[in-house]
């Protein structure tokens, strides 16, 4: 009984809030401190007709996936990675920037302009030398979103279509979701409600085409990898979240802030390699061991070949965005009590509730779920110590979008307890129709 409860509880929440984005009564952000999302003109009829046209097929694509998940496992998970992408581009009508404009823009993605005046080598080589020359956030993050454009461009010369390359980038996120899932928690129903809630993710629509929407896929994909050693104890898996986690810091350094999750994965009894203590040292020591020599030949490469410092540029960036805080007077207490508060609205208002009554209700039965307990509680510390650490003050809906991928997680699971009910329709709804609204009242771009 308590899931329907939760539920509808949490469903209830979330249209209040929507109905107080659209009425703009809302403050998204911080007067006090120094940053808030302006809203833009009063929300219209117009936004009612994609929100329709979304959800139901949504509607009628889960139905169909649930029922064919267990036989038709790849084509459901491909299924919907193919449908999503013309879903959120109707959704993105209502946004006040088109995507090419939102690509050309030094103000929202200062990412692009860089590709134009030099070669990748050239940029990368020379990052931390011109670093104070580059547009304003293409100075201030690690160059790897700068990069992300250069391999755009070896396909597309089109903004456009770079836009249209970075959410179904940010999709296949869902994918590496859907089985990372799955492994862990022995659940297709589970991950299957994960893979959606990922592609519906409020704060991933808002600021689509912008490479933030593109930092979950580089996270999934190392813990991806990581799952994949614990299932098959193969080496390559090992030598390739140790790449992986090079490109995670090249990419968004802020991720890291989710190792008690790749943490999680080994208290995971389920897994083959981790089924005793014994097993579980030996897998984390050459798990360890692979991950940091391939690692290491990256990193060397890297700086034999272009002069590039990873580690030098890393404390570099970290300063500046302790500098930039204190330069624009953003208050650690307060931004610590803020920050939860957008996390809330870029997840999905909805989601979190649900995600925190999974935690809770793993914490009751640490035995029968122990999987999800482990990767409950980690999630929250994860996401305690990102907040804890002050390094983001505000901005934390288009920073924060990884998160919301495990809260994602969690709510799928408890939406998963309700089996044959329409309560996980309720809450994709409410999450596609709160990010419609948001798109139609607020300038996030």
């Amino acid at each position: 009984m308590w899931p329907h409860l939760v539920i509808l509880l949490s469903v209830g929440i979330a249209l209040r809030t929507t109905y107080r984005i659209a009425r703009k009564m809302l403050l998204l952000g911080s007067v006090e401190g120094h940053f808030v999302y302006a809203y833009g003109h009063a929300l219209e009829g117009r936004v009612w007709f994609p929100f329709l046209i979304v959800f139901a097929p949504a509607c009628g694509l889960a139905w169909l996936t649930t029922r064919k998940i267990a036989t038709r496992e790849r084509a459901c998970v491909l299924a919907w990675w193919v449908a999503a992408f013309p879903s959120q581009l109707v959704l993105r009508v209502l946004a006040f920037e088109p995507l090419e404009a939102s690509i050309r823009s030094d103000s929202s993605n200062s990412f692009y302009t860089p590709t134009l005046s030099s070669t990748a080598l050239d940029f990368l080589g020379n990052f931390q030398r011109q670093a104070e020359a580059l547009p304003m956030h293409a100075a201030a993050n690690m160059p790897g979103k700068v990069l992300l454009y250069y391999l755009l461009e070896t396909m597309t010369s089109a903004p456009q279509v770079m836009g249209y390359a970075n959410i179904l980038l940010s999709n296949l996120g869902g994918v590496f979701l859907y089985f990372i899932v799955r492994d862990l928690f022995g659940d297709r129903r589970t991950a299957l409600y994960s893979l959606i809630l990922y592609l519906f993710i409020p704060g991933r629509t808002y600021f689509f085409p912008l490479a933030n929407t593109v930092t979950p896929t580089v996270v999934l994909a190392c813990l991806f990898l990581h799952v994949r050693f614990l299932v098959t104890g193969r080496s390559i898996y090992a030598l390739g979240l140790g790449v992986g986690l090079y490109v995670m810091l090249l990419f968004d350094p802020i991720p890291l802030a989710t190792g008690p999750i790749f943490v999680a994965a080994f208290l995971n009894s389920r897994l083959p390699t981790c089924n005793t203590p014994a097993a579980a040292i030996r897998t984390a020591s050459r798990a360890t061991l692979l991950g940091a020599a391939a690692f290491v030949a990256v990193y060397a490469t890297v700086l034999v070949s272009t002069g590039f410092d990873i580690a030098g540029c890393f404390w570099t960036v970290l300063a500046n965005a302790q500098d930039f805080n204190a330069q624009n007077k953003r208050d650690y207490t307060l931004w610590a009590m803020r920050n939860p508060v957008d996390f809330c609205i870029t997840a999905g208002v909805a989601v979190v509730p649900l995600a925190l009554a999974a935690v809770l209700e793993a914490a009751r039965s640490p035995v029968q779920l122990r999987a999800l307990a482990t990767f409950g509680i980690a999630t929250v510390l994860a996401f305690v110590a990102l907040d804890a650490a002050g390094v983001n003050r505000g901005e934390v809906m288009r920073l924060w979008i990884f998160q919301a991928a495990f809260f994602a997680v969690l709510a799928a699971w408890t939406c998963a307890r309700v089996r044959g009910s329409l309560t996980f329709y309720l809450v994709l709804g409410v999450n596609i129709l709160q990010a419609a609204v948001g798109l139609d009242v607020v300038r996030f771009l």
